[in-house]
Formats: C-alpha cells, structure tokens, sequence
C-alpha cells in the first residue's frame, strides 16, 4: 500500500505503508477484508503449545478458501516450532488472509507484514 506524493522540487514519490497483522489464535482467523490491493511480504508463526500442531496459511478469494502454505510446527520451545516465510504475494482488494490451525492450549502465534 503507497500514497503518491509530491517532494522538493516537485519530485514525485511512492511512500509505502506497512500494516501488521499479528495475534494468537487455537483456531482460526480470517483478517477483514483488505480494501485495496496489497502485497503480503512476509509470514511468522510460533507453536506455543505441547504438542506438534499443522498450521495453514492462505487467502480468501471471492469467498474461497486458497492455501499457500501448509507447516507442521514441532512442541513449543524446540527446533522446528517455527516458521518464517519470506514471500511476495499479491492480494487483490476484497480478499481476506486466512490462518487455521490444530492448535489448543496456548495456540499459534502468528505475525503477517502487509505493504
């Protein structure tokens, strides 16, 4: 997301804002609908529970429910209880990101940086 602007001496310029969208869930969310085009750029998620958990990490298009990503995240604590994605996908304005996940106790963490 940028906003066009006019600096010194006229010159024009793309000012980009970052939005995060971050929280803890034992479920899963579905963000608002975002209302302009965006681009996801990078995807962090934490097991705090104890015990292995599948998280799923998508998009929701035109009411559909589209999976990007699928990760097994080991017990809280230990190697492999998380993940980073570093991505660039475009999502198109209307659209929703999506998180589900087999996580109860503590839940799943989850941080999504949005330009």
């Amino acid at each position: 997301m940028y906003h066009n602007v006019t600096g010194k001496n006229n010159a024009k310029r793309n000012i980009w804002y970052i939005m995060v969208i971050s929280g803890n869930t034992t479920g899963s969310i579905k963000s608002t609908a975002i209302d302009i085009p965006c681009t996801i750029v990078s995807i962090a998620l934490y097991n705090n529970t104890a015990g292995a958990i599948v998280a799923k990490t998508g998009i929701v298009v035109s009411g559909t429910d589209r999976y990007l990503f699928s990760d097994n995240l080991a017990i809280a604590g230990t190697a492999g209880s998380s993940v980073y994605h570093d991505v660039n996908i475009v999502v198109k304005a209307g659209d929703r990101i999506l998180i589900v996940s087999s996580a109860g106790g503590l839940g799943l963490d989850y941080y999504i940086t949005v330009k």
